[in-house]
C-alpha cells in the first residue's frame, strides 16, 4: 500500500513504519552494512581496495572487530588484495604488464 509524501511521491507505508521504528543502533547497522557492500563492490571493480579506504569508509563504532574478520575473508576468497596506498602504482603497473603480455601471448597462436 502507498501513500503520497508532502513532495507528491508515493511512498510504501511499511518502509516509512519500519524507518520511523527503527532504533539508531539498526541504523548504524544498516549503514554499516551499505558500507561495506559499497567496499566489495568497488574492491571487484578494482581487484584491490587500499587499507586508507578501508579506515575512511568503516567507522570503528560501526564495525565490530567478528565483523571486520568477516568482511577480511570475504574479501580474501574473492581475491580482493589489501594494499597500502604507496602499492597502488606498483599494482597498476604489474596490472599493465599483465594485460600486455596476455595480448602478446593472444597473437602467438
Amino acid at each position: 500500500m502507498a501513500n503520497k509524501t508532502e513532495n507528491g511521491k508515493e511512498q510504501d507505508k511499511t518502509v516509512t513504519k519500519a524507518a520511523r521504528n527503527d532504533s539508531p543502533e539498526n541504523y548504524r547497522q544498516r549503514y554499516a552494512e551499505a558500507q561495506i557492500r559499497a567496499l566489495i563492490e568497488r574492491g571487484k571493480s578494482k581487484g584491490y581496495l587500499t587499507y586508507e579506504e578501508m579506515n575512511e569508509e568503516l567507522p570503528e563504532e560501526a564495525v565490530s572487530p567478528t565483523r571486520l574478520d568477516s568482511l577480511l575473508m570475504t574479501l580474501d576468497e574473492m581475491g580482493i588484495s589489501l594494499l597500502d596506498e604507496a602499492d597502488v602504482p606498483k599494482r597498476a603497473e604489474e596490472d599493465e604488464f599483465e594485460s600486455e603480455q596476455g595480448t602478446a601471448d593472444e597473437g602467438k597462436d
